[in-house]
């Protein structure tokens, strides 16, 4: 089984720092509504064995991200189509 760390957690936000004309992982914090307060005041839920009980896999932003990202695309072509439309209109 896949042990639950921040590292493959949906909340986990990586930090990253501009090198070089690259862009390196440096490190993260945890974007949980409910924990960032927490984390910052150094209380954090962890039951001790190191997982989180906020813990969800980090598959979840994957596939959210790809929903977005088509649904986004199929906004473009309608839009597309209709700037084609008043080009073709107008000649």
């Amino acid at each position: 089984m896949e042990k639950r760390t921040c590292d493959n957690c949906r909340y986990y936000v990586y930090r990253y720092i501009k090198k070089n004309a690259r862009f390196l992982k440096v490190n993260g914090k945890c974007s949980h509504s409910e924990l960032k307060d927490a984390l910052e005041k150094k209380k954090h839920p962890w039951r001790g064995d190191g997982e989180c009980d906020r813990w969800e896999p980090v598959e979840i932003v994957k596939a959210e991200r790809k929903k977005a990202i088509l649904e986004t695309l199929r906004d473009m072509e309608k839009h597309l189509e209709e700037i084609a439309f008043i080009l073709k209109d107008d000649e």
